[in-house]
C-alpha cells in the first residue's frame, strides 16, 4: 500500500513536469530534481522561499555546482502559490493532484498570467466561495454550492471537434444556426448570450469554466480574419462572451454584412414559380 501511493505521487509529479509545466526536455530541471531528491510535489509545495533560493546542483556541462537558475526558483514558488490558490479557490483541504479536470495546462496558464502575484505571500490567495453558515441545519447546502460546475465537468462529453469552422463569412447564417445548436447542446449557452452576468459565487466559477472549453473552442474554429482577430483580442482574459458578441456586433454593421443582405434580397425578390417545378409552393420557397 506504501508502495502504491508512493509511485502515486511519483506519477503526479511526472504528470506536473511533462504536461503541466511542458519541461520534459528541461535537462537543467531533471538534474536540479535529480540531485535535490525532488521526486514528489509535497516536497516542492513544503520549501520555503529560502529553501529555494539555497538549492544547488552541478551542470554536466562544465562539473561546477551553482545556484538554481531564476526560472527554475519562480517555477517552484509558482506551484507553491496555485496549490493555495486551488485550495482556496474549490473550498478543499488538499488538492488532488490526480484531478486532470482541477489541476491541467490551462488552469496552470490562467493562474500564472491572471492571478499570480510574485510579491504576495501565500496567505493571499483567499477563496472567493462563500463558506457555508456555521448552524448545522445550514451546513448542508455547502456540497450544494458547486453542484453546478461539478455537473458541467463531469457532464456529457464535450468536444471542441463537434463544432463546424468558419472559413468564409458567406457562410455565417448556416454556420451561426449550427454552433449555436451544439453550443446548447454543451450547456454552454451563457456564453453567447451578450446579457448574461453571473450573480452568485457558484455561477461565477461555472461560467469561468464554460468560458474556458468556449474559447478553446473559438481559436479552433474561427478560421476568417475577423475571427482570428477577435481571439487574439481577448486572449489574456480567454473571454469567448467577448468574442462571440464582437464578431456578432461586427457582423451586424460590417459592409460585407450589407453586401450579402442585399444579395440575399435581390436572389428572393428575382425568384419566380415556373411551370415545371414539380413540388409544392410551400417547399419551394422554403428552398
Amino acid at each position: 500500500m506504501v508502495t502504491s501511493t508512493r509511485q502515486a505521487r511519483k506519477q503526479e509529479f511526472e504528470y506536473l513536469i511533462k504536461e503541466i509545466l511542458d519541461a520534459d526536455d528541461d535537462e537543467v530541471l531533471k538534474a536540479i530534481l535529480a540531485q535535490n531528491k525532488l521526486t514528489m510535489i509535497f516536497q516542492v509545495l513544503t520549501l520555503s522561499t529560502k529553501a529555494i533560493e539555497l538549492l544547488t546542483f552541478t551542470d554536466a556541462a562544465d562539473n561546477v555546482e551553482k545556484p538554481i537558475p531564476l526560472y527554475i526558483a519562480s517555477t517552484f514558488q509558482i506551484i507553491k502559490a496555485w496549490n493555495q490558490y486551488l485550495i482556496a479557490q474549490h473550498n478543499i483541504i488538499k488538492v488532488d493532484w490526480s484531478d486532470k479536470s482541477v489541476v491541467n495546462a490551462d488552469a496552470y496558464d490562467e493562474f500564472r498570467v491572471s492571478a499570480y502575484d510574485p510579491d504576495a505571500p501565500l496567505s493571499s490567495y483567499k477563496s472567493t466561495v462563500p463558506s457555508p453558515a456555521p448552524t448545522p441545519v445550514r451546513s448542508a447546502p455547502s456540497t450544494h454550492q458547486s453542484s453546478a460546475l461539478a455537473e458541467f465537468r463531469k457532464g456529457m462529453k464535450r468536444d471542441k471537434t463537434h463544432f463546424t469552422e468558419l472559413k468564409d463569412e458567406k457562410q455565417w447564417d448556416d454556420w451561426k444556426r449550427k454552433t449555436v445548436a451544439t453550443v446548447y447542446a454543451h450547456g454552454c449557452e451563457n456564453v453567447i448570450s451578450p446579457s448574461y452576468n453571473p450573480t452568485t459565487a457558484d455561477e461565477t466559477l461555472l461560467f469561468i469554466e464554460q468560458n474556458k472549453f468556449m474559447y478553446d473552442v473559438f481559436t479552433t474554429i474561427l478560421k476568417t480574419s475577423m475571427g482570428r482577430h477577435y481571439t487574439r483580442q481577448h486572449e489574456s482574459t480567454r473571454d469567448a462572451q467577448a468574442v462571440w458578441s464582437d464578431y456578432m456586433q461586427y457582423m451586424r454593421t460590417s459592409s460585407k454584412a450589407d453586401i450579402e443582405l442585399e444579395d440575399l434580397m435581390t436572389g428572393i425578390t428575382s425568384l419566380r414559380l415556373i411551370s415545371t417545378y414539380r413540388g409544392t409552393t410551400e417547399n419551394f420557397i422554403v428552398e
